[in-house]
């Protein structure tokens, strides 16, 4: 038995079904960097991440005939042992305007400005209509 009530009063019978909804107006894009033509030569635990300035992350992606707009990027400082599932930090830049970039990071006491030329470690692209 899973475990699982389906009305708090009968017990599962062993099976669950998952339903899963995407949403016609977000875009999350997880970003996986893969040197070489070998897809295989890595795990994806010891990827390494794309570093890149933030004004050159595309503002606009057109995707299923819709356009996206760029909204922020959620971004991994990982631990000692570098491997993407160490206990490391993440953090979010939030695109705030055509230049403007704040960071939201729970070890920072409020929002902190940075400039669009800032280098930053992309794990998730997050874009909305």
């Amino acid at each position: 038995m899973c475990g699982y009530a389906t009305n708090h009063i009968n017990p599962c019978n062993g099976q669950k079904t998952t339903t899963v909804k995407g949403s016609n107006m977000h875009l999350f894009i997880e970003i996986l960097n893969w040197q070489g033509e070998n897809v295989n030569e890595y795990s994806t635990e010891a990827l390494p991440q794309l570093e890149i300035q933030l004004k050159n992350i595309p503002e606009v992606l057109q995707y299923s005939g819709k356009s996206f707009e760029l909204r922020g990027v959620c971004s991994y400082r990982r631990g000692l042992s570098r491997l993407r599932s160490s206990i490391g930090h993440y953090f979010a830049l939030c695109k705030r305007g055509p230049h403007n970039w704040e960071i939201y990071d729970d070890l920072l006491k409020k929002p902190k400005s940075v400039k669009e030329t800032t280098k930053v470690n992309c794990e998730i692209l997050i874009y909305t209509i």
